[in-house]
């Protein structure tokens, strides 16, 4: 099984009501908007995020992926966090460093191992840099193999 991040994008006003009275902010007709993900029109577009899932597969005896991430500072901590019991309990593996794109040079890719398991696994991606930590979750539906 493959899981690809893709791009994309979610359009939203903001709606305020209060002592009876409603207010819209529609950011005069152009609707918000926020963008996750991969792009591959010769932008990296992670929206608020810092990092992002390429892709990942079952390969022999574990689960291999790519994950790409903003280059925002040394050092970095990047980990993908698995469960196989819907999150009582967690490990994690380190991902490595592989390569920066020549094009974008502030994007990079890791790549990280995560060993098999008969179960069903879920899975995140977290990168920590500069006091910030940023998680790849799959909006909440976390990736499972």
């Amino acid at each position: 099984m493959v899981v690809t991040m893709c791009s994309v994008s979610a359009q939203f006003a903001i709606k305020y009501a209060v002592n009876g009275q409603t207010y819209w902010d529609n950011n005069n007709g152009q609707n918000y908007s926020v963008a996750a993900g991969y792009d591959t029109t010769n932008r990296f577009d992670f929206g608020v995020g810092g990092i992002a899932n390429f892709y990942s597969n079952i390969y022999g005896n574990s689960i291999n992926g790519t994950l790409e991430l903003k280059d925002l500072g040394n050092p970095k901590d990047v980990k993908v966090i698995y469960t196989t019991n819907n999150w009582a309990t967690t490990d994690s593996v380190d991902a490595e460093y592989y390569y920066t794109f020549e094009r974008n040079d502030y994007v990079q890719l890791w790549q990280y191992t995560i060993p098999k398991i008969e179960s069903n696994i879920q899975y995140k991606l977290s990168y920590t840099v500069n006091g910030t930590t940023y998680v790849d979750d799959s909006f909440g539906d976390y990736y499972t193999v």
